[in-house]
């Protein structure tokens, strides 16, 4: 465990000592000559960092009941390539060179490098994988699995000892929970798993029921995607009874003046046989007359020719 470049930590002796220790084991990661800040995630102040704990899957069991830890003034830890380049921890293209280091606590996007020793002043040197006034994701404690089996626990700041220890469980009100973490890391790195045992057959149980939890999330991706297919089946049979409604309403449209028309001839043809009717009983009234008077002209001719015969 190291310090920041700020004097009065120390300026960079610290980080100095554990670079040549990581340096005679064997190790790729370091401690960059820089400071860290996070103006949004701290203690009251950007130097005293709340570290976000967040170990890579298979060693979650180290975030257990841990997620806050104080980094009072913390540098950043680094990692040198095999070409000799140094680089971010937090870098993807750590990953691209090296599958046995991981980061276990880093800042929040608000973390910002600072420089409080450089080169310039003749009293410090310069960060090698950072720069004064970068701004993101930075590293404050890393491992590293070494082919000898052992284990390089890197850190920004002490757990113990220090202006503020990583063990704070409170630091200006602000709720730690460095006590726990700390546990948690040597419990696993003496390889005292009996404490632990409980929390890795938990963790690998959540592990499963989160696997559940996003089969089952696929099943109501799916179930979601079906309704809303049958949602769009309702919208477009909705669609075509609206269009046949106005068809039908156009169709009524026209059928009322036809009807009208109809009622109109009905009307006259009412009309119509009213007057024919009338016109057929005028009819068989004059041929009743007419008979009549052919009746009686024939009678008065008979007559007439009777009278005459009568007379010769």
């Amino acid at each position: 465990a190291a310090d920041s470049d700020y004097p009065a930590q120390g300026s960079e002796e610290s980080q100095v000592a554990c670079n040549d220790i990581a340096e005679y084991l064997g190790a790729h990661i370091r401690l960059d000559y820089v400071s860290v800040e996070d103006s949004q995630h701290n203690a009251g102040a950007g130097y005293r960092v709340v570290g976000v704990v967040d170990p890579p899957p298979q060693l979650s069991f180290l975030g257990f009941m841990a997620q806050r830890v104080l980094f009072h003034g913390p540098g950043a830890v680094a990692v040198i390539l095999p070409d000799g380049k140094w680089i971010p921890a937090t870098s993807p293209e750590v990953q691209k060179y090296y599958n046995n280091i991981f980061v276990i606590v880093h800042t929040t996007p608000t973390g910002t490098i600072v420089e409080s020793r450089t080169s310039a002043d003749g009293k410090g040197r310069d960060g090698k994988a950072h720069t004064a006034g970068d701004k993101g994701v930075f590293a404050l404690m890393a491992l590293e699995l070494l082919p000898s089996g052992s284990v390089l626990i890197l850190s920004g700041e002490t757990p113990y000892g220090g202006y503020e220890p990583m063990l704070a469980p409170v630091y200006y009100r602000v709720p730690l929970d460095g006590p726990r973490f700390f546990r948690n890391l040597m419990l696993w790195a003496t390889g005292n798993y009996r404490e632990l045992t409980t929390i890795i057959q938990q963790t690998q149980l959540l592990s499963q029921l989160q696997q559940g939890i996003e089969a089952v999330r696929g099943d109501v991706s799916a179930l979601k995607g079906g309704v809303s297919a049958v949602q769009n089946d309702l919208a477009s049979l909705k669609n075509s009874v609206s269009q046949l409604g106005n068809q039908i309403n156009a169709v009524s449209q026209n059928v009322a003046p036809v009807k009208d028309q109809l009622a109109a001839l009905n009307q006259k043809v009412d009309q119509l046989t009213q007057q024919l009717n009338a016109a057929m009983a005028e009819a068989n009234n004059a041929r009743a007359v007419a008979f009549v008077g052919t009746a009686l002209a024939l009678i008065f001719a008979i007559a007439a020719a009777f009278l005459a015969v009568r007379r010769k």
